[in-house]
């Protein structure tokens, strides 16, 4: 189906998406879009051949009905033109608020050109005389409609989560991170403007000024600190668990290494929590309140180390040992 309907595209099968890595799932999402169409005719394919794929028709033709209306093209569109302004550090989200009626209209543009690909009309949800299960946005035309339901919503909320991820409190944790001797190097080696590596230690510190051994020698320790690692003949970590393995034998800066226990100590994210608990949210459904917690337990493992793959034959063995000589409905 590609080489068919999509000769001249890099990308020949879909990508699976990562679990863990944001960028990944961008990468995926862009591979699902230049892959749309081949998909859709594929799909079809695959629904229209029941003798052939089974039950898996019937699953096909549920996604293929999903996936070919025009408020799921839109949002495609959009959702992966907002993801990928994301990808590029040096890009703002901001530049997308103060353009977003360009921004739209080029979305707007890319999703009519995909639907028409595929034989889908442009067309908007109706409007309803009780407003009970969706609302009734006004606008003059399909794709204000769509700007106000789905461009302006996603972008507000990407704004959102960009800015509560670097509020002041986790770009403090980015100041101490200058105390790691490969940064210190290269500051020093830098610009004279840009070298001032102590300021970024002193907002960390102040910051953790209760959990420090004695804030009032942290001035002199950085001091000895830079001396120690401009003129040391040993290898310059680069990272902060190298650096803290590095002077877990020095007394000498006791400040500092407790800096270093912080920040190690630090989570980058909060994903792999968000992960957990988006686990547990599938494992444990309104359906299964009575679940053990020791089943409770084993599920959560299983299903976050999918790599391990368990014996069962091992496990049937440990199960009648644990029974005795009780029946065991292995079905």
């Amino acid at each position: 189906m590609v080489s068919e309907h999509c000769p001249d595209k890099k990308n020949k099968k879909l990508r699976d998406v990562c679990r863990t890595r944001w960028l990944e799932r961008i990468d995926g999402l862009d591979t699902f879009q230049e892959l749309y169409v081949p998909i859709v005719y594929s799909l079809e394919a695959i629904s229209n051949d029941r003798n052939k794929f089974g039950s898996d028709s019937q699953t096909a033709t549920s996604l293929f009905k999903l996936i070919t209306t025009f408020e799921f093209i839109v949002s495609l569109v959009v959702t992966r033109a907002v993801f990928d302004e994301t990808h590029v550090v040096t890009k703002i989200i901001t530049t997308i608020k103060n353009k977003i009626d360009s921004f739209h209209d080029k979305c707007y543009l890319d999703a009519k050109v995909i639907a028409e690909q595929i034989g889908v009309d442009e067309c908007q949800k109706r409007t309803v005389g009780r407003q009970i299960h969706c609302d009734n946005h006004p606008a003059e035309n399909t794709s204000e409609y769509f700007k106000r339901v789905l461009t302006i919503p996603v972008v507000d909320h990407l704004d959102l989560a960009l800015s509560d991820r670097f509020c002041n409190d986790n770009l403090t944790l980015f100041h101490g991170l200058s105390i790691i001797p490969d940064k210190i190097i290269s500051l020093l080696n830098g610009p004279s403007e840009k070298n001032n590596w102590r300021e970024s230690i002193r907002i960390f510190s102040d910051f953790f000024s209760e959990d420090l051994p004695n804030p009032l020698a942290l001035e002199a320790e950085c001091g000895l600190w830079e001396i120690y690692w401009t003129t040391t003949n040993y290898p310059i970590p680069n990272n902060v668990s190298d650096t803290l393995k590095s002077i877990s034998c020095i007394k000498t800066f006791a400040n500092i290494f407790v800096c270093l226990q912080l920040l190690v100590t630090s989570p980058v994210t909060t994903c792999s929590c968000e992960r957990s608990i988006s686990n547990l949210c599938r494992l444990k459904t309104w359906s299964r309140s009575t679940m053990s917690g020791d089943r409770l337990n084993g599920l959560a493992l299983m299903y976050t180390h999918r790599d391990i793959v368990p014996d069962t034959q091992e496990v049937i063995k440990k199960l009648v040992q644990r029974n005795g000589n009780r029946k065991l409905n292995l079905s």
